[in-house]
């Protein structure tokens, strides 16, 4: 397993269309991947999971990897964090 503190960097936080950037690259991963932000811990593979956490901008998120693509996911999903989940590219 391993984990990595990311912070939600976009304005509009972890909201759907950010949320559905996510579950589109976890969903090409093996592993197992949870979300956690402290109260609830959520399926990074689940759309609804993703969008209940409500991580507002500046919000900080754990996640979890777990499985045999482990440490390729956990950069991947980093990446996508660190870009705003594209929304600045739009």
């Amino acid at each position: 397993m391993q984990e990595r503190d990311l912070k939600v960097v976009n304005i509009k936080g972890l909201h759907l269309r950010a949320a559905s950037e996510l579950v589109k690259l976890t969903a090409t991963c093996i592993c197992k991947v949870t979300l956690y932000n402290g109260v609830i811990e959520v399926d990074g593979k689940s759309i609804l999971g993703v969008a209940a956490l409500g991580a507002a901008q500046g919000s900080m998120v754990t996640i979890r990897t777990d499985g045999e693509d482990e440490g390729e996911a956990l950069d991947k999903i980093a990446d996508l964090f660190g870009r705003g989940f594209y929304e600045n590219e739009i």
